[in-house]
């Protein structure tokens, strides 16, 4: 399910064309999906902390998409701008890569839906099993 429409994208400031957003806005929408459990898959309306999480991490994941195609694929860990120097991180083994990018979207879209619940009060983003 799409969670911010692409008028509400520019509205809240974003400048990527209508192709770009929408093939983030997949893929963040499917961040939502996987770290809430599926629990505002049906919510209509949308809620704004979810509109906002969408919004955050669409404008990381262009950062991380960019970065990525500046710089081989290569993650960098610190970066100048005078003296112009820029240092990578160690290559990843295997998944380390994937977990280190899927935590670091966990991480924006917390930041918005922490303290958000359902009707019944289950927090979005509870992991556990309701009793």
């Amino acid at each position: 399910m799409a969670y911010l429409t692409y008028d509400e994208y520019e509205q809240m400031g974003g400048q990527l064309s209508e192709a770009a957003f929408s093939t983030l806005e997949f893929r963040a929408s499917k961040a939502v999906d996987a770290l809430t459990h599926g629990r505002v898959m049906n919510e209509q309306p949308v809620r704004k902390a979810v509109k906002q999480a969408v919004y955050a991490l669409i404008g990381t994941m262009q950062m991380d998409d960019e970065n990525a195609n500046a710089y081989g694929g290569r993650d960098v860990q610190s970066m100048s701008n005078d003296g112009v120097s820029v240092t990578f991180s160690a290559a990843a083994a295997g998944g380390d890569a994937a977990r280190a990018l899927n935590a670091r979207y966990n991480n924006v879209l917390k930041a918005f839906l922490f303290g958000e619940a359902t009707e019944d009060g289950v927090p979005l983003i509870y992991a556990g099993v309701a009793s």
